[in-house]
Order: structure tokens, then C-alpha cells, then sequence
């Protein structure tokens, strides 16, 4: 080997040294990055979880309070963890008249934790329920025109003429009792 070729050598010994802490860095990184992205899956899990669980009690309001309106805002006594926040003349206002009717009873349309007209307790979840909105028809409340008909007889004289139903627009919102970021909204359009 010539001088020439050695010196070369010489020159070159910490090349693989780099080369191998450069390679170490680069596997780091990946690792890393594997590591939080694993982490970040598991928080947007946990998140899913946590979303679905007030989104089914948002759900269940919004059920429990088509069932409300149904039963004319009586409270079966089977049915617990409820709470009427409204007055009685003002949920009833609410059922049978337009909202331009509501009067004192008209308190917006966004439904809060201090805003509702139904409260619902799920254990460690709170939903709250209101009636943002009245469109009359011509069925009663708690009542079908199907099972009792309008007129008797005489000829030319509808029996069973065709039930409007009053459609009520409801909004609903659940949160969790001990993390308030934790919550679900729904607008349902409900008819009776």
C-alpha cells in the first residue's frame, strides 16, 4: 500500500462512527414519533368513548321527552331522575301553542344548564332538554284522533279526517357531571 492510500485511511477513521450515531438518531426519531402517534390514537379513542357515551344520553333525553310531550308533560311514576324546570302553565304553553304565543314561557332557543325545561340524570351524565319551537295541528296532546273519530255519522260528513300532528322542535344537550367538555348536542323535530 502506498503512504498516499494510508493517509487516506487515516483521514477517513471517524466516518463510520458518524455514520453509525446518524443511523442511531434516525431510528430514534422513528421510534418517537411511533410512540406518539400510538399515544395520540389512544387519546382520540378515549375521546370517542367519552363522546359516545353523552351522545346516548342525549339520546335518551331526546326519547324521554318525545315521551313527556306524548303523556302531555306528566311524569309517569316509574320514571326517575327527571326534573320539570318550567311551570306547569308554561310547559303546557309550550305543547298546545306557537312559540309567538309563548310569552314570559319563550326563553330562547339554546338549550344550557341553566336554560331547559326538562332535566335528566344519567349517573355520572346530565342532559337537558327544551322546546324550542310549536307548530300546531289538529291532534290533542295525549290524545289520538285514530281511536275516536270526529263526527259519528251523516252522509258527506268526513268520519276520520287526516291527523296534523303538532310537530314540536326540541334541542338537547348532555354533559358529563365532571368534565363539562365532555357533552353532546341534538335537534330533533318531533311529531304527535
Amino acid at each position: 500500500m502506498s503512504r498516499k492510500n494510508l493517509l487516506l485511511i487515516k483521514g477517513q477513521k471517524g466516518i463510520a462512527l458518524v455514520t453509525a450515531m446518524i443511523l442511531a438518531l434516525l431510528a430514534m426519531a422513528i421510534a418517537i414519533a411511533a410512540i406518539y402517534m400510538i399515544l395520540q390514537g389512544t387519546e382520540i379513542s378515549g375521546l370517542k368513548k367519552r363522546y359516545a357515551t353523552a351522545l346516548g344520553a342525549s339520546k335518551g333525553a331526546t326519547e324521554g321527552t318525545a315521551l313527556l310531550i306524548s303523556l302531555a308533560g306528566a311524569v309517569p311514576s316509574d320514571m326517575t331522575g327527571i326534573t320539570l324546570i318550567s311551570n306547569a302553565s308554561c310547559l303546557d304553553t309550550k305543547l298546545t301553542n306557537r312559540r309567538t304565543n309563548w310569552g314570559s314561557c319563550d326563553t330562547g332557543a339554546v338549550v344550557t344548564n341553566t336554560s331547559y325545561d326538562i332535566r335528566f340524570d344519567f349517573g355520572n351524565y346530565t342532559a337537558y332538554a327544551k322546546i324550542v319551537d310549536t307548530i300546531p295541528g289538529n291532534t290533542l296532546v295525549g290524545e289520538s284522533l285514530e281511536v275516536k273519530g270526529v263526527v259519528s255519522g251523516g252522509s258527506g260528513i268526513i268520519k276520520n279526517p287526516t291527523a296534523v300532528p303538532y310537530m314540536y322542535r326540541l334541542e338537547v344537550r348532555s354533559e358529563s357531571n365532571t368534565n363539562t367538555q365532555e357533552s353532546a348536542e341534538i335537534s330533533a323535530l318531533y311529531a304527535h
